[in-house]
């Protein structure tokens, strides 16, 4: 009688053994990347007079979906809090020289720049908001810690030498670092393995058409402060 009691405990724990190791836990499921479109012209040919002019300052997409973003702090060879106070302090230095007043940086603006960057690195760019305007500078290299502020400001400071008060598209990238009634700043960059992207958000948008005799150089008042 003993010898059928244990039979038939043994027969219970091989059933609940193998029951158990059929039971599997629920699949994991990665999060679906997200899709991003390719909106490189941003409805830019539109003719609004209250529509800002989009710098159109890209260059090309060269960069392909498999090329990653390096969300790398030192990209410029300065942790990227410092690099962003470079950017700002060489587009105060700019915009002194057309009397407009100094930029202040926006934390909310540098984290839009810096996704913006991250999805041109990987091939694409984001829908650009009417409320605010962009300028980017793209560079191949195989270095980016010897891309300066400087060297990327200037760049854009210089265009001033083009700049027609005639022709509102001229200058589009310098027409909008001096614009006056832009009033932040952001600042993002990313780089893919071969060429860099930096971006710089203004808020509120510059180029506003019919807008840049006021916003754009010293005026007649503006001269009259400085022999003051």
């Amino acid at each position: 009688m003993l010898f059928i009691y244990v039979i038939t405990f043994l027969l219970l724990i091989i059933q609940v053994h193998t029951t158990s190791q059929n039971i599997n836990p629920s699949p994991y499921f990665a999060p679906s990347i997200p899709v991003h479109n390719d909106t490189s012209h941003d409805d830019e040919g539109k003719d609004h007079d209250s529509e800002p002019l989009k710098n159109n300052g890209r260059g090309s997409h060269e960069a392909s979906a498999q090329n990653y973003a390096a969300e790398n702090n030192a990209t410029h060879g300065v942790p990227i809090d410092d690099f962003q106070q470079m950017i700002l302090a060489d587009h105060n230095k700019c915009r002194r020289q057309t009397c407009a007043s100094d930029l202040q940086e926006d934390d909310e603006l540098h984290r839009e720049a810096m996704k913006r960057a991250h999805s041109l690195a990987n091939g694409h760019m984001l829908p650009l908001p009417d409320d605010y305007n962009e300028n980017v500078f793209e560079l191949d290299t195989g270095d980016p810690s010897k891309v300066t502020s400087e060297m990327i400001v200037n760049g854009w400071c210089n265009e001033g030498k083009h700049y027609d008060a005639g022709k509102e598209e001229s200058s589009l990238q310098y027409s909008q670092l001096v614009w006056k009634s832009s009033k932040k700043l952001g600042v993002g960059h990313a780089y893919d393995s071969h060429k860099l992207y930096v971006i710089v958000l203004y808020k509120p948008s510059g180029n506003l058409r019919g807008e840049f005799g006021a916003n754009v150089g010293c005026g007649v008042q503006d001269k009259q402060k400085k022999n003051e």
